[in-house]
């Protein structure tokens, strides 16, 4: 593919900052791309929201709901007040779907003669204003008595959103946006079941149970997306885990992962159903009777069975749980089970035998890898099955008499949309007969590197194999080494005799704790000065940190781990030819040791690019990996990972890895921090230098991890922090930027109007990889556009969107969509275009290797017993020592980060 050359930056192009906290404009959208290439026509899961005139203006409320007593069993009696708290009251949270049916109560006639519309927390919409601009009043609801007080906070004009010469310019198009979200969701949070950005349990669906205790659940996300010229509505099909309604003690095994009930739990056990269970809702059979209350909310799980928890009965007595159901309805059947408490500052306890699971519990821990498999497989339906279920959806949505006569909205017709396939970029590498370069064969998503040598080669001498699965057999591996051998000497990478002792290979039991296995590692490798370790692992084997702590951050030596499973199927290999899980490991190797596996033809517009002047490409992303964590209890810090290129073919990179503290602001928990950011970028700068011998003149940058709202806040501090360090280096130092956001988390999918069939005669459903959108659904405001460029093969394939918010390097759509396809391809793991550019993969590498190595090594140190023992910590030391427990475990983290000096400067997290 040939395209013009970028013209240079003209003089002063450069941005000049405004003042800390100052807002730096977003890019504005670019003509889009007129590359002579395949054009097609995609069907989108966007649909044509319409505005009527009278949503012309969304009036804002404040609102605010307090339990103020209990209702009264006589209506003429008044309502019976709460009794007053000894201290402070703690001011209840109440769930989304309770906040709503609890509004649901507030009467046309109070707001105003109106249907206003609640986002299940503290702020309602309508299109007038109610009288006198407040509301306080009180309404019944399941048993209880609320106080809803509404406040008029602001009007916002939205149209800004309405199609025409006014459409884009809104003043505040976020709140616009916001007001069009919460009517449009107001119903269906009703009923459905709202989770998250979703709604489930929609008519006519049935759960389908997968293991561990869940069944899945199917729904849709909604979201409002201004267009080109358009507001649309996207509409995507859902699915999600909830744990299986039921009587508790048989739901027991397949929450443990046991065969049967067994007669006590061990300590994981409980921590299993703690984990799965806390904050569900229950119901038990036995109070029913009475006038207490039905359902009930999990506090936890008990560690001590129904046969040792006491408590004082109404005559004073000090009874069991178990003797008390006893005495008082039956004999426990499992005594020795432990107990569901509800509760915390009065417990109340019931024995699991006792408890009915209620229906709708969602899942909100975190996903096991069996569970995600699970997951992923019920959710991989074909794209023309998806479409189907999403049409189903918005047939529903449409149904909604309350959207178009209360709140004026249509939902238009499903959007087509043009696009174009990217050619294939030219790769070359190295050839079989000895020839400097080669064409290798490039299919849309696959690169045929069957019978080609690497770019550039590597060597591999001091090294060995370390069994650690006992299923291995030694035979096995060294028919393993053999074949990586063979097949290394026919792709470059050059693969010395491999060290054993006394004719065997060293064998680790993984049955040992971690401190004895890295001791063990550390001795043999330290001893016999090796360069590269290859372990054996089993397939459910937790001893992949405790390799990478030992070979990254102790000794400074490359490791790669290969499962059991996969030497087996290499050495029974009958297919013949090279084998493909080989090449794999090859791939991932030779950059590991300096290798370039291919690189961008002469003809390719990225060679040209990078060639013609020194270019530092940059990945960033932020990983959270811990859920939420509840009040009082220790936050685990977020791990950035950031890698940038050393040399000018941008084929090998440098990593800088940290750990950063979750802000107490969610919403600037993506925003890397200045200081970590202005010492990585120290450390790329200098790294390119030393490994290019050139100073970059032009930084691009692809940010992973980053939602549409936070795109100012990582301008403002991302951005600013590159170019400070930049000017620390010497303040006349300013190559010029461009900042890219690369987003996965997005619900736009492509359907191609026109289904190809493969060799076999299978239809094709998915985008062609090279599929680029740039037009109609990417907005008006800022420069964006959707990228396919993977091969679909399961299920429905998601594009990547790519929001540019800033370039300075005069960037045009074709220019910047071939670069960042070509990206795609160099990706160091296997022989594929995969769906984001390498640079970005290799960061989210680096910072899921932070919070392994960080998690590893909390968890080693003994001191995380009595952190976890302090959870939920009360009185006035709780705060401070929470504060000093969580600067602990970020240090903890930050000190596994730090990968040994003589192993920083390779590609270790390959």
């Amino acid at each position: 593919m040939k395209i013009a050359p970028l013209a240079a930056p003209a003089q002063g192009e450069t941005l000049n900052l405004p003042a800390a906290g100052g807002v730096i404009a977003l890019q504005k959208p670019r003509v889009p791309g007129k590359m002579t290439c395949a054009n097609i026509q995609c069907l989108t899961n966007y649909y044509k929201l319409n505005l009527g005139k009278r949503f012309s203006v969304a009036y804002f409320y404040t609102v605010k709901i307090t339990r103020v007593g209990r209702a009264p069993t006589n209506p003429s009696t008044k309502v019976e007040p709460l009794k007053p708290a000894a201290g402070p009251r703690k001011e209840r949270k109440l769930g989304l779907k309770l906040n709503k049916l609890i509004f649901r109560e507030l009467s046309r006639h109070d707001a105003g003669d109106q249907l206003l519309a609640y986002d299940g927390r503290a702020r309602a919409c309508g299109l007038k204003r109610i009288p006198n601009d407040a509301l306080n009043l009180v309404v019944g609801f399941d048993n209880d008595q609320w106080e809803l007080t509404l406040s008029f906070e602001k009007s916002v004009q939205l149209t800004g959103l309405m199609p025409g010469p006014e459409f884009g310019k809104a003043d505040d198009e976020e709140e616009a946006l916001l007001g069009v979200a919460i009517a449009l969701n107001h119903m269906p949070a009703l009923q459905f079941t709202p989770l998250g950005r979703g709604f489930y349990g929609l008519p006519g669906e049935t759960p389908r149970s997968i293991s561990g205790g869940f069944e899945l659940w199917s729904g849709y996300k909604a979201h409002v997306i201004p267009g080109q010229d358009s507001l649309y509505l996207n509409v995507n099909f859902a699915i999600t885990a909830f744990i299986k309604p039921g009587e508790l003690i048989d739901l027991l095994p397949d929450l443990i992962r046991e065969n049967s009930v067994p007669p006590s739990l061990h300590n994981k056990h409980i921590a299993e159903l703690k984990k799965k269970l806390t904050r569900c809702k229950i119901e038990c059979e036995h109070l029913k009777s009475t006038n207490k209350p039905k359902k009930m909310t999990v506090a936890t799980i008990t560690s001590l069975p129904a046969s040792q928890i006491t408590f004082v009965n109404r005559e004073g007595r000090t009874v069991t749980v178990a003797q008390y159901f006893a005495e008082t309805y039956s004999k426990l059947q499992y005594p020795n089970l432990p107990c569901v408490q509800v509760g915390t500052e009065k417990p109340r306890y019931f024995p699991l035998e006792k408890v009915t699971v209620l229906k709708g519990n969602p899942y909100r821990g975190e996903q096991t890898p069996q569970m995600v498999s699970d997951i992923i497989r019920q959710a991989a339906i074909k794209p023309r099955n998806r479409l189907e279920e999403i049409r189903h959806t918005v047939k529903i949505l449409r149904g909604q008499n309350e959207l178009q006569n209360e709140f004026d909205m249509q939902i238009g017709e499903e959007l087509t949309v043009p696009a174009r396939i990217l050619p294939v970029p030219i790769l070359e590498c190295g050839a079989m007969n000895g020839n400097q370069r080669k064409t290798v064969k490039v299919t849309p998503g696959v690169i045929d590197f069957r019978s080609d040598k690497f770019f550039s080669g590597s060597r591999i001498t001091k090294w060995t194999v370390v069994i650690t699965d006992e299923r291995a057999s030694q035979r096995d591996v060294s028919a393993f080494v053999e074949v990586l051998q063979r097949q290394g000497a026919q792709t470059n990478v050059q693969i010395a005799p491999p060290m054993r002792v006394g004719g065997a290979f060293y064998t680790i039991s993984d049955r040992l704790s971690f401190e004895k296995v890295e001791k063990q590692i550390e001795s043999f490798v330290g001893q016999n000065g090796l360069e590269f370790v290859l372990f054996v692992i089993s397939e459910s084997s937790p001893i992949h940190a405790a390799i990478k702590f030992v070979c990254d951050v102790k000794l400074g030596v490359s490791s790669k781990c290969v499962k059991g499973a996969t030497v087996y199927k290499v050495t029974n290999n009958q297919r013949g030819g090279p084998d493909q899980v080989i090449l794999n490991i090859l791939y991932g190797l030779n950059p590991k040791f300096d290798g370039e596996n291919v690189l961008a033809g002469s003809q390719e517009f990225a060679r040209q690019f990078l060639e013609s002047s020194p270019t530092l490409i940059i990945g960033m992303d932020v990983n959270h990996g811990q859920a939420k964590a509840r009040d009082g209890h220790v936050k685990m810090p977020s791990t950035v990972g950031i890698v940038g290129t050393r040399n000018r073919n941008a084929t090998l990179y440098n990593a800088y890895m940290r750990a950063q503290a979750k802000p107490p602001n969610s919403a600037d928990k993506e925003v890397i921090q200045p200081q970590i950011l202005k010492t990585a970028m120290d450390k790329l700068l200098r790294g390119f230098r030393e490994g290019s011998n050139a100073i970059p003149q032009r930084i691009i940058v692809y940010r992973d991890g980053v939602s549409n709202g936070q795109f100012n806040a990582v301008l403002d501090k991302e951005l600013r922090a590159i170019v400070e360090t930049c000017q620390a280096l010497n303040k006349d130092y300013r190559p010029t930027i461009t900042f890219i956001t690369v987003q996965k988390r997005h619900d736009t999918r492509l359907f191609p109007t026109k289904v190809t069939k493969n060799h076999k005669g299978d239809e094709k459903q998915n985008p062609i990889a090279g599929t680029v959108v740039d037009n109609t659904m990417t907005g008006s405001r800022v420069w964006s556009f959707f990228l396919v460029s993977h091969e679909g093969i399961q299920g429905t394939s998601k594009p990547a969107h790519y929001t540019v918010l800033r370039d300075e390097n005069n960037f045009t759509n074709d220019q910047l969509q071939s670069l960042t396809y070509y990206m795609c391809h160099t990706y160091g793991k296997c022989p594929r275009a995969v769906s984001l550019p390498a640079p970005v993969y290799y960061a989210h590498h680096v910072a899921f290797r932070a919070a392994e190595l960080g998690t590893h090594r909390f968890f080693q140190d003994p001191r995380h017993r009595d952190i976890d023992a302090r959870t939920n910590s009360s009185g006035p030391n709780g705060a401070v020592q929470l504060a000093e427990d969580e600067k602990f475990v970020l240090n903890t983290y930050n000190e596994a980060c730090l990968i040994s000096a003589k192993y920083a400067k390779s590609m270790y997290f390959l």
